[in-house]
C-alpha cells in the first residue's frame, strides 16, 4: 500500500517531509509512532549495569550516558547482566549498605524512574554524575519498585517494551 510501511504505521514521503518541515514545526513518521505505541501501553525500557540500576531506587538521582535522548517522562530501568564494582565502593563510601554483592542486588525489570532533564556534565551533579568529556547526566526523579522484580532481557540503548511485560501502573 503507497504511503505506509509493513507493519501499519504511516511513512512520510521525502516531498511530504520537505512541506511539513517548511509550515514550521516537523512532523514525522517518529512522532505517529511513538503515538501508536504510547497508546497501545508500551513503555521506554533502559538497561543498566548492576549495583547501579539497583542504587537508582535508593537515591541516586543520576544515569550516566555517553548519549542524550528527547525523551522525557517515564523510563522502566532494567538491572542488567553486568556487574560495576565502582557502584559498590561509591555505594560504601556514601554509606549506603546492602549492595556489596551480586545476590542482594536483582536483575530484571526493577521499577519505573521519571527522567526529567539530561545535560551535559559540567562539573554538576554530586555525587553520582560523572564528569569525563561527552557524558551526559539523565536525572532522574520519582522511584518506584515494582513488588518483584519482573525477569526479562535487557537490551542497549532505549527501547519499547511489550504492554503485557510488565504490571500496570
Amino acid at each position: 500500500m503507497p504511503g505506509h510501511v509493513p507493519d501499519g504505521s504511516p511513512w512520510v514521503p521525502d516531498q511530504e517531509w520537505v512541506k511539513r518541515t517548511r509550515g514550521g514545526r516537523a512532523v514525522d513518521r517518529r512522532t505517529t509512532e511513538t503515538a501508536r505505541r504510547v497508546l497501545a501501553g508500551q513503555r521506554r525500557a533502559l538497561s543498566v549495569r548492576r549495583p547501579w540500576a539497583n542504587l537508582l531506587f535508593t537515591g541516586k538521582t543520576v544515569e550516566n550516558r555517553s548519549w542524550a535522548t528527547t525523551h522525557r517522562g517515564e523510563l522502566v530501568v532494567h538491572g542488567g547482566q553486568a556487574w560495576a564494582p565502582t557502584g559498590v565502593t561509591l555505594a560504601a563510601q556514601l554509606g549506603i549498605t546492602g549492595f556489596d554483592a551480586q545476590a542482594a542486588c536483582p536483575g530484571g525489570y526493577l521499577g519505573t524512574v521519571r527522567l526529567v532533564d539530561i545535560h551535559p556534565a559540567t562539573g554538576c551533579c554530586a555525587p553520582w554524575g560523572q564528569q569525563e568529556p561527552g557524558t551526559y547526566h539523565w536525572v532522574q526523579a520519582d522511584p518506584r519498585l515494582f513488588e518483584q522484580p519482573v525477569p526479562g532481557r535487557g537490551r542497549l540503548g532505549l527501547y519499547w517494551l511489550p504492554a503485557d511485560l510488565l504490571p500496570s501502573g
